[in-house]
Parts: C-alpha cells; sequence; structure tokens
C-alpha cells in the first residue's frame, strides 16, 4: 500500500481527495498543526502527524511517503502562503524528492503584477520550480462549490448568483471531486513530472449560461447578478473572516479583468493528458442541489 502525505486534509477540498485517495487503496497522512484536528481524521481513516509546518519538522513527517499532495490553506496571507510552500518544498526535496503533485487551487498570473494574491500565486510557482522541478503543478479555475455553499442562500432565497466575475467571461468552472480526479491522476503520471498544467472543469460557461442551466436544475429563474470586490468583500466576510474576504476578493478582480482568459484554460488537452472523462455541470448541480429541488 503505496503512502501519500496530503496537505491540507482537514479542509473540504482536502477532505474530497483524501476518500478518493482511499477508495484506490492509498494510505492518507496527514500533516497537522492541531491535536483538535487528530481525532476528526482518524475517524476518516486518515493518519496524522503533528507538524509545525517548518522545514526540519515537515522533513521526517515526508521520509515516510511514497508521494507527496502539497495544497496551500486559503485563510493564511500571501506572505504566509509563500512561507509555507517554500518550507514545504524544501523538506520534500530533502526528504528524497518523492513524487509531488502541487495544486495551486487558482489561476496563476503569467507575469508579476503587483497584486499580493494573484503574485504570491505566481511566485508559489517559480519556488516549485526551482526547487522541486520534478513537482506536477495544477493551475484550477474556480469553484463549483461556490455556488452550492456559499452562494447557497442567495441562490435559494433570492435566486440571484451574486459573482464578481462579469457575465461575459466563460469559466470552466469544476468541483472538489473534479479536482481530486485530476491529483490522483497526477500522482500516477510520472510522465507528466515537471509540468504546469491548467485545468479546469467540462464546461466553460457564462454567466448567463450558467444560471439558465441551473435555473433548469433547480427548476426556477436564475439570475446572474454582476458585483464589486467591495460587495463581495462584504458578502464573505460574515463567512470567512475580512481579511480572508479582502484577498479572495482581489483575486476576482483580477480574474475578472486581466486574468479572465485564464478562466477558460484547454481543459480537452488537460484531460487527454490525464486519461480522466468529468461529469458535466447538469450532472454536478443535480447532486449538489439536490436538497432544494
Amino acid at each position: 500500500m503505496e503512502k501519500v502525505i496530503l496537505f491540507g486534509a482537514s479542509g473540504q477540498q482536502g477532505s474530497v481527495i483524501a476518500q478518493q485517495l482511499i477508495e484506490k487503496g492509498y494510505k492518507v497522512i496527514a500533516p497537522v498543526r492541531y491535536q483538535t484536528n487528530v481525532e476528526s481524521l482518524n475517524h476518516k481513516r486518515i493518519e496524522t502527524r503533528l507538524t509545525d509546518f517548518t522545514t526540519a519538522s515537515l522533513t521526517n513527517i515526508i521520509k515516510e511517503a511514497d508521494k507527496v499532495i502539497l495544497q496551500v490553506p486559503v485563510v493564511i496571507t500571501p506572505a504566509q502562503m509563500i512561507e509555507f510552500v517554500e518550507n514545504a518544498l524544501k523538506a520534500i526535496a530533502q526528504a528524497g524528492s518523492p513524487h509531488t503533485v502541487f495544486s495551486i487551487s487558482s489561476v496563476v498570473p503569467i507575469e508579476f503584477i503587483g497584486l499580493n494574491g494573484p503574485d504570491a500565486r505566481l511566485k508559489m510557482k517559480e519556488l516549485t520550480k526551482q526547487i522541486l522541478p520534478s513537482a506536477i503543478i495544477l493551475s484550477s479555475t474556480l469553484y463549483l462549490e461556490n455556488f452550492s455553499q456559499a452562494y447557497r442562500q442567495a441562490i435559494e432565497q433570492g435566486g440571484v448568483i451574486p459573482q464578481a466575475i462579469p457575465t461575459d467571461i466563460p469559466v470552466a468552472y469544476l468541483s472538489f471531486s473534479d479536482l481530486a480526479m485530476y491529483i490522483l491522476a497526477a500522482l500516477e503520471k510520472l510522465e507528466l513530472k515537471g509540468q504546469f498544467i491548467p485545468i479546469g472543469g467540462s464546461e466553460a460557461l457564462t454567466g448567463i449560461e450558467l444560471s439558465k442551466k441551473l435555473g433548469v436544475v433547480l427548476g426556477k429563474y436564475i439570475h446572474y447578478q454582476g458585483i464589486t470586490s467591495q460587495e463581495l468583500t462584504a458578502f464573505l466576510t460574515p463567512m470567512i473572516g475580512e481579511q480572508t474576504a479582502l484577498q479572495v476578493a482581489e483575486m476576482y478582480e483580477w480574474e475578472g479583468t486581466t486574468g479572465g482568459s485564464l478562466l477558460n484554460p484547454d481543459v480537452k488537452k488537460a484531460l487527454q493528458l490525464f486519461g480522466i472523462t468529468l461529469p458535466d455541470f447538469d450532472t454536478w448541480a443535480k447532486s449538489a442541489f439536490k436538497k432544494i429541488k
């Protein structure tokens, strides 16, 4: 049984990835900072190792692994993201460079643009190329779970999708399950080592297309409402805190303007590289919103 170190196993994305790993027969080991995470992860058949996430602390943990999945916490500052990734990459390298898949979980600018959030993503990509050049880097678009979770009440009660991406920009939204499928495929695709691969969902949808499709699934009229970054910050702050909300809004503001083309990558190419097939939007929506249909 191969052992996989999974960073971020206690988060929503990590939980989905962990379950797919376990179903495939992997033993999952999660580095965690707090004892409070241990019991809940162990209950999900995930082994845990306590760490302070310094390079020295992580190195011995990673030495146990055959493979590594690196993810970055969302609820930390861009500077902390960079430090987190640099420590982890150095630990992976010092542990013998086991096959690593790094999921950045957002699009990455081609060059530095003077915004902390997007620039941190590019810096993490560059650090990976420098410290662990064999890693596969996955850069994803936006997540469908935003609609079934953060925006669910607005969709349910108001028939509105409040989104900071202009309505005419096509976005290849993907689900956490889609992401997990990409990651598991990347664990096996050793021939893709060292590649940076943009990924997304099976369909690229504009705001109008998204609202129409979701409306059909829910049996009601849904309106896609463009909002400003300030409105998005105010909307998200009660759920994730002001600091994280500001960071998310900054990313959306960039993605909704100069970064918009990155939200519609060559998904067909990515699917061919990894040899996987993703469900369409309707299949996801029927499952995610089945309680309110």
